[in-house]
């Protein structure tokens, strides 16, 4: 297992290759006792977020935190009978980068595409369907 430290979000965390959420995490190490209470800070840990989108909720809007860039993963499945699937995922970072991918004429069955856009901390993602359900999964570094 490949690994790595590096200064976390208040202090040292090693980072460990797995095969989710953008391919590294961090695992916490605690610390030498710090602060008036005495005890140990974490350097962050792993947040599993995603956002569904489906018939009845066509539209999801999400915002990406955390402190490292994260990778999104996409699953989707067109509605049965479905005659014009599709979904889409529009990206907007820094306020003005704007970027979509948009998958039309959605064959039948289980669709996935894992880890395949990295998106920055502070961005605003929409996930949108037609006729066919889609769930957007991506892994947040956060403090704690």
């Amino acid at each position: 297992m490949a690994h790595y430290t590096s200064s976390g979000c208040r202090g040292l965390s090693v980072w460990h290759a797995t095969g989710c959420c953008g391919g590294w995490y961090p695992v916490p190490v605690p610390l030498h006792p710090v602060g008036f209470h005495g005890g140990p800070e974490s350097a962050g840990i792993v947040v599993v977020l995603e956002a569904v989108a489906d018939s009845t909720t066509t539209t999801k809007k999400v915002f990406i935190g955390g402190t490292i860039p994260v990778r999104l993963t996409l699953e989707y499945l067109p509605d049965d009978g479905a005659t014009a699937p599709s979904v889409s995922v529009t990206v907007v970072e820094g306020g003005s980068a704007t970027s979509t991918w948009k998958e039309t004429a959605i064959t039948p069955g289980y669709h996935v595409k894992a880890e395949w856009v990295s998106v920055a901390p502070g961005s605003l993602v929409t996930l949108e369907v037609a006729e066919a359900r889609a769930r957007l999964r991506w892994c947040e570094t956060v403090c704690c």
